[in-house]
């Protein structure tokens, strides 16, 4: 996974910064047939006009992004071209493995983003030599300098000369005084004295007196040294190597007594979340993610002080490159020695140690930021893939206490079949309430259910108690009935809705968050589309990134899953169909309108005849869109149409010529796939030849024959979820207080994090499994682990785990 952010592309090999000279050699071996356009009649420095330059950039996207990734420049051409073009990410992965050689979407993700850098970076770069040209100061070698940039950050040092300072700034106020040509001709050394005497006015601020004018001077020359282009350039690399550490303590908001203090933040976030980093020190180097995260929320809830600490070593290299870029040069004397000195202590103080700061607390957000996307992404995309517990009816609970507890009963299509309210009386140290067990009784009984979903949220433990005491005491035989805790993030969200109230016009905005906890063990990827992805609390950290590159990542990863898993176009609900790849909200709710006027699809084909689904939105939804044969079966015959089985597959309409002819090679039936019979047959033909072989004979490329071939061995209506880790049902509950540490437990990952993984193991709390106790291991979201209880802490409700193996 190669990491990037909107402003900085980490690349994967070490290279050498391009210089303006080195730029115009690259230009002219890229790119001889184009004259190079080169004034002779002016000075270099002379200022030009912007159309005396050429339009063309310096250096290729493609060619960047070759090296970032460590792909070769024909696959870099081909991504680049087919994201110009508008695929998008899904389609590229499936149908397009041939020319990205086989790049997974993950990674696709990352070379987007880069792609996009790159592509704003260009930009910056010509609006940044317009700037300077409007400034009349542009030079060959200056557009040279914006042309060699890659980065944000270049450009931004590029244009570091050009950059006025603030017009109350110390520096500015100075020049205001008329002391910057004596300035500049002493940091520059044309002059190697100043008979301040003469300067002197009583009457003006900044010369009253020789202090006065000596200090608006070294105002002006730290200003000057600051700003300067090769300076800015030496003090970013500077940044690089110093050893910053960061230091954290304990904070306390500013004129708020401790009475005051704790009353506002005893309902926001609880202090002792932040114990950990009341004396923290470590290398800014060493920093992790979720450290930066917690310590950037401490700091802006007060709880934390925070301060990066540079070391002396920056401000002596400061001093060396002082005396090597200007004082060595030029006239020389003490007394411009002691004033240029004096200059860089205070610049260094005031202007280069708060810069450097900023500068790094800025990197670290942005990496942290990065991972905890990117976690969240990982965590949307396991939640979403859990497999779906079909044909079954479901008695499902949202627990409560004070509101009660919220029962759903529904059948194996998803449709409310019954409903109830039951307000047990809960007793930690007697039996569960009689009545509340009888009108569960009376629900599970009536509709012959033999599976319970359980909300994890407020009174979960308690209802787990109750259902387990109704199944140990035989009170639902003859019936085996089981249990299951779901996960219940978002569904009160979605309860209110509007998507929920169109859905369910008369039910109780309660009892729907009970349908949905039913729904989401059924097909939890048709029920959590329903919820934005940010609502789902995926990840740690969620609010404390930027939200528009949170929703991006998360929505692309809802796109990815829904049209990976392919969605069935004569079933499926006009939420799940608008996160297909290549539609949007207008297309799903056209398609659906279609159907409900027309009858079901007979075949992919169909989807053209709705209005805004073009050639190119067929392309890029038809391989994610499924038209089952059960569907569609009663309509064939009345309209004799024909209906291919392909259809239903994973295989793209554009492949469908070459499976033909595979299949006629193979000798078996187009109607038979799915059956014993055809596998057989089609697994004999291809033990006779190789994969290389039969796509040469065919002429399609070995990725997509691959698919081809994978897709007919799965058969019909396959759906890849099949074989992710589900759901844990239980028929008995295990109590906290029949575990002590060292018990053997199984339990499933519930969230993952840069420290370790959460993971519930049935004690009405989730235990943290530390990375550190992971033996060097790596879970996902969704994981059943068998772990060792480690420790327990009763009161604060926290447990410590140590994986012994995933399940």
């Amino acid at each position: 996974c190669i990491n990037t952010s909107r402003e900085t592309t980490n690349t994967t090999m070490k290279r050498r910064a391009i210089s303006p000279e080195d730029a115009v050699d690259i230009d002219e071996c890229c790119e001889p047939q184009v004259k190079k356009v080169r004034s002779k009649k002016v000075a270099d420095s002379k200022p030009l006009s912007d159309h005396e330059f050429p339009r063309k950039n310096l250096w290729k996207i493609e060619e960047e992004l070759q090296l970032d990734f460590g792909v070769s420049l024909d696959v870099s051409f081909n991504i680049c071209r087919l994201l110009d073009e508008g695929n998008s990410i899904p389609f590229i992965a499936r149908y397009r493995r041939e020319q990205t050689a086989g790049m997974e979407p993950e990674t696709l993700r990352h070379f987007k983003d880069s792609f996009e850098n790159y592509q704003a970076v260009q930009e910056k770069c010509k609006k940044s030599i317009a700037a300077v040209a409007k400034l009349g100061k542009l030079t060959e070698s200056v557009r040279n300098s914006f042309c060699a940039a890659k980065t944000m950050d270049e450009i931004d040092i590029a244009y570091t000369p050009f950059k006025s300072s603030a017009k109350t700034s110390l520096a500015e106020r100075a020049r205001a005084t008329g002391l910057g040509d004596l300035a500049e001709g002493l940091l520059s050394g044309t002059i190697c004295s100043i008979d301040v005497a003469s300067i002197i006015d009583s009457q003006q601020p900044g010369k009253a007196n020789k202090i006065e004018v000596e200090k608006s001077i070294q105002y002006i020359i730290a200003d000057t040294i600051v700003y300067n282009k090769d300076f800015a350039t030496f003090l970013k690399e500077i940044q690089k190597k110093a050893s910053l550490t960061m230091e954290v303590k304990e904070g306390k908001p500013k004129g708020k007594s401790d009475k005051e203090t704790k009353k506002k933040t005893c309902n926001e976030t609880d202090p002792r979340k932040f114990e950990l980093y009341h004396d923290f020190s470590k290398p800014v180097k060493f920093l992790q993610s979720h450290q930066v995260l917690a310590i950037n929320r401490g700091e802006s809830l007060k709880f934390l002080s925070v301060k990066i600490n540079v070391p002396d070593w920056v401000l002596h290299q400061v001093e060396k490159q002082v005396r090597s870029q200007w004082l060595q040069k030029g006239l020389f004397s003490k007394y411009r020695t002691d004033m240029v000195q004096a200059a860089v202590k205070d610049a260094y103080k005031r202007l280069m140690c708060p810069q450097i700061i900023r500068n790094c607390r800025s990197e670290l957000t942005k990496m942290a930021e990065t991972e905890a996307i990117d976690n969240f992404a990982k965590n949307l995309a396991n939640l979403l893939m859990m497999p779906p517990y079909r044909g079954q009816k479901i008695l499902s609970i949202d627990p409560g206490f004070s509101h009660g507890c919220k029962i759903a009963v529904i059948s194996a299509n998803g449709d409310v079949l019954d409903t109830d309210v039951v307000y047990p009386k809960y007793n930690a140290n007697g039996p569960p309430d009689p009545k509340a067990s009888l009108r569960l009784q009376s629900l599970v009984c009536k509709h012959e259910v033999e599976t319970i979903a359980i909300g994890n949220g407020t009174a979960c433990r308690e209802t787990e108690n109750l259902v387990d005491s109704a199944i140990q005491s035989g009170q639902f035989h003859p019936l085996k009935v089981q249990y299951v805790i779901v996960d219940e993030r978002g569904a009160s969200i979605y309860s209110c809705t509007d998507i929920a109230k169109k859905e369910f016009p008369k039910l109780d905005t309660n009892l729907i968050s009970a349908v949905s906890l039913g729904r989401r063990l059924q097909d939890p990827l048709s029920e959590y589309v329903k919820i934005e992805p940010h609502h789902l609390g995926c990840g740690m950290y969620q609010h404390d990134v930027k939200q528009a590159k949170l929703k991006s990542a998360l929505d692309e990863t809802v796109i990815e899953c829904v049209s990976f898993v392919g969605v069935n176009v004569n079933a499926c609900s006009e939420h799940l169909l608008k996160r297909v790849a290549g539609l949007n909200a207008a297309r799903a709710k056209a398609i659906i309108e279609y159907r409900k006027k027309n009858g079901d699809f007979v075949s992919r084909v169909d989807l053209k005849k709705v209005k805004g689904i073009g050639e190119k939105v067929f392309e890029q939804c038809a391989g994610f869109i499924r038209v089952h044969s059960d569907d569609v079966s009663k309509r064939v015959n009345e309209s004799k149409a024909l209906y291919n089985p392909l259809d239903a597959t994973n295989i793209h309409p554009e492949s469908y010529a070459v499976t033909s002819k595979l299949i006629k090679k193979a000798k078996v039936e187009l109607t038979d796939i799915g059956s014993q019979r055809f596998k057989q047959r089609l697994q004999s033909f291809l033990s006779g030849t190789t994969v290389d072989t039969l796509a040469t004979t065919l002429n399609v490329g070995v990725p997509t024959l691959n698919l081809i071939i994978e897709s007919l061995e799965k058969g019909l209506c396959y759906d890849l979820r099949e074989t992710m880790d589900g759901p844990i049902f239980k028929s008995g509950m295990t109590r906290i207080e029949d575990t002590k540490v060292g018990s053997i437990l199984t339990g499933r990952v519930t969230n993952v994090t840069a420290f370790g993984a959460f993971v519930d193991i049935g004690l009405g709390k989730n235990g943290l499994l530390h990375v550190s106790k992971m033996r060097g291991a790596r879970v996902e979201l969704g994981n059943r682990v068998q772990v060792k209880l480690i420790s327990r802490d009763v009161d604060r409700g926290k447990l410590g785990l140590e994986l012994i193996k995933t399940l």
